[in-house]
């Protein structure tokens, strides 16, 4: 990974503070599982991940699992939103249309973009392509913003 890289995801994960103050794990197991590769991200815009598809996440088929493809997006959205707001978010609503699929060996680009949001909830949408620019899958979401961790 180079260093433009590794120094985009400490931007967007290493904020100061944060992770003792919402008591979470960045980057997230599933992020790291997935093998994300932060690509760009304009500042409270977009964000575009690169996910390498691995033959362990496929199904029968032998092409990439519904529900990989859909982690995918949620692996892209919760860092956009993270970055952005500062805070992190889960996820309400996820709705994925896939178009065409990917196997083994297929590197998928995610991009995400904010639609809106407010003092509780996040919209966002993204789009999925492979290698080669075909378009894979869109998706849209919601999430609720959290705030601090609260003390028991």
């Amino acid at each position: 990974m180079s260093e433009d890289k590794i120094d985009l995801r400490e931007s967007i994960f290493g904020k100061s503070g944060m992770q003792e103050k919402f008591g979470i794990k960045l980057p997230p197991n599933s992020a790291i599982e997935l093998k994300s590769e932060f690509i760009e991200y304009i500042p409270k815009k977009s964000l575009t991940v690169n996910f390498p598809v691995q033959e362990k996440h496929t199904g029968p088929l032998g092409i990439l699992q519904g529900g990989i493809l859909t982690a995918l997006f949620d692996d892209t959205f919760g860092p956009l939103s993270y970055a952005t707001l500062g805070k992190p978010m889960v996820t309400i609503n996820i709705q994925v249309d896939f178009i065409r699929s990917a196997k083994p060996g297929d590197t998928i680009s995610v991009k995400a973009e904010i639609i809106s949001r407010g003092k509780q909830v996040i919209f966002m949408k993204g789009e999925a392509f492979n290698q080669k620019g075909k378009l894979i899958a869109t998706s849209t979401t919601s999430a609720l913003i959290l705030n601090e961790k609260e003390d028991k």
